[in-house]
């Protein structure tokens, strides 16, 4: 991993360990999408989102993002989560 996408990883989970709530997220197109808000914990909305995944029917995969205090939004990966949880 170079310099700068370490440097990424680390400033986005420390967004994430500052997260309130998480959110799954998926789009099956324009005018067809499903956000489930105001989850738990990242594995509430992995799970969620695996429950989503499931009913696309083109390959697209749900996003899980963690919400911050301010409203932000960071999309959500396992190792993301991992290295938050570290900080």
């Amino acid at each position: 991993m170079s310099a700068a996408a370490e440097r990424e990883a680390l400033e986005l989970a420390a967004l994430i360990a500052q997260a309130t709530s998480f959110s799954a997220h998926i789009r099956r197109g324009p005018f067809d999408k499903t956000t489930i808000r105001d989850l738990p914990s990242f594995e509430e909305a992995r799970r969620r989102a695996d429950e989503l995944d499931e009913t696309s029917s083109f390959g697209r995969r749900a996003i899980v993002y963690a919400i911050t205090p301010a409203g932000r939004s960071v999309p959500c990966t396992a190792e993301l989560v991992a290295l938050a949880r570290s900080l």
